[in-house]
């Protein structure tokens, strides 16, 4: 069976969905430190907007050249500006505005972690270097207000203007609400990966559940999946004792078909018997590839209407000219079916079937053989 997509093809489109996800993010970190530029001109923090304008053509950089074999030097990038504009940020304006930032920081660091296939000594690794860097620049944001803490008097002494405070709560209000945006989309972006993974496990699992389930050549069961179908046809027999039979048939003169056309003639008359079987299968009908030339049938319906549907499938096999180079290959079949019965044994009920296939095969092939007496 041919696969959906290719390894390679799924490798690909995975770093397309990631180089997606992050060239918006770092078009929309950029837009923020644009922002930012424009703030601290009209605030006279000249140094600081130069920064920000600095850090803005950084991302614009970023989302102009991202390539999937830089994807962990871009995330420390990433973390390394926070880290930088996180500092800043508590030098001009106080560890208020800047104390949410570190954090924001670890939303993609976690995010790259927990959502790539690096070796698991690689992730540990940057968990740890992380978490000190963090944990560092926590304590360090943390400096101001263990000093308020400590030192109050030196403080609350002071006469703060009216602007200094309207500008801090301007940018801690969007520092904040940057936050909660940041975190939503970056979750957002995230998630679409995740499901997208799920979707291609999902398929994989389709894939693998068809190819362990289905012969390769006819697309019909294989005899791994018709005897657990078996089984549970079997098992509803047993409650409800609803009329099934099981037929098997072999194409006749096989081995002559192949000995004198060669194995890829015979491929293509075991393809165009399956195809014909799968266009006369009745709703209900199981077939599989039971064996080389041999297929088996599990009908739900009586002895007569079972009679008339193998009868009907042996004819227009008959009469249905296989076209193979420039000749018309015409095929036989013989069928050999039987019932369940009360006290058999699904092997049993097997054996009865192939054993009214050779007695077809004796009496002259080309012909349903049963015995559905007693």
């Amino acid at each position: 069976m041919e696969k959906y997509y290719s390894l390679k093809t799924d490798k690909e489109t995975q770093w397309g969905s990631l180089r997606n996800m992050f060239r918006v993010l770092f078009m929309g970190v950029a837009i923020v430190h644009l922002f930012f530029t424009v703030f601290y001109l009209l605030n006279g923090k000249e140094i600081f907007a130069l920064y920000q304008f600095a850090a803005s053509l950084l991302f614009i950089f970023l989302y102009k050249v991202w390539k999937s074999e830089h994807f962990i030097l871009y995330c420390n990038i990433y973390f390394v500006e926070m880290v930088v504009n996180s500092f800043l940020t508590a030098y001009f304006w106080g560890d208020v505005c800047a104390s949410n930032l570190y954090l924001l920081s670890m939303i993609l660091i976690a995010n790259c972690i927990v959502f790539t296939q690096y070796p698991a000594k690689v992730k540990q690794k940057y968990i740890i270097v992380n978490l000190i860097c963090s944990f560092l620049m926590f304590m360090v944001l943390s400096m101001p207000l263990l000093t308020l803490y400590l030192f109050p008097h030196k403080y609350f002494a002071m006469d703060y203007k009216t602007a200094y405070f309207s500008s801090l709560w301007i940018i801690q209000t969007f520092y904040t609400l940057s936050a909660f945006l940041l975190l939503f989309f970056t979750t957002v972006f995230f998630m679409r990966n995740i499901l997208w993974n799920f979707d291609k496990v999902e398929e994989e699992k389709d894939l693998l559940d068809t190819e362990a389930s289905q012969d390769a050549l006819t697309k019909l069961y294989n005899r791994r999946k018709i005897e657990e179908l078996f089984k549970n046809s079997w098992a509803q027999w047993q409650k409800n004792k609803s009329e099934i039979v099981i037929g098997i048939g072999d194409i006749d003169f096989f081995k002559k078909l192949n000995d004198r056309y060669g194995h890829p003639a015979g491929d293509a008359v075991l393809v165009n018997i399956a195809s014909l079987f799968m266009t006369s299968a009745r709703k209900g009908d199981i077939i599989c590839r039971w064996g080389g030339e041999e297929f088996l049938f599990i009908c739900q319906c009586s002895e007569s209407d079972s009679v008339f549907f193998f009868e009907r499938l042996r004819k227009k096999i008959e009469e249905t000219p296989i076209a193979y180079e420039k000749e018309n290959l015409t095929i036989t079949m013989t069928f050999g079916i039987s019932k369940m019965k009360i006290g058999q044994k699904p092997e049993d009920l097997i054996t009865a079937a192939d054993q009214n296939l050779y007695a077809g095969k004796e009496g002259g092939r080309n012909r349903v053989y049963h015995d559905f007496s007693g």
